[in-house]
């Protein structure tokens, strides 16, 4: 007698990048939907960031101010939980942050 086991696997985020720009800044994720890199596309003296959503209902922004040409991530998520947005912001230390719209 053969013991048949299936198992279900269930999927999360579909395995791409997701993109986002705004003048001065670009925000993307990785693959896996996991890490969050903010860069600073020009050398303007303001400072790049990304903001996130993850599909648990979490949310953050990347800051990046580390200067033009620079890019910082940071591991926002661990598996199963995914990003599944993302926007670029731009700013100074002295007046809000303007963000594009949402990519997903």
């Amino acid at each position: 007698m053969a013991l048949m086991v299936s198992a279900a696997v269930a999927t999360t985020a579909q395995a791409k990048v997701i993109e986002a720009s705004r003048s001065g800044s670009y925000a993307y994720t990785n693959n896996a939907q996991e890490r969050v890199y903010s860069k600073d596309t020009v050398c303007d003296n303001l400072f790049a960031a990304a903001d996130w959503r993850s599909s648990d209902g979490s949310s953050g922004r990347v800051t990046n101010k580390d200067g033009c040409g620079k890019t910082v991530s940071i591991r926002v998520v661990y598996s199963p939980v995914y990003v599944y947005e993302i926007r670029a912001c731009r700013s100074n230390s002295f007046s809000p942050v303007s963000c594009g719209d949402w990519e997903s």
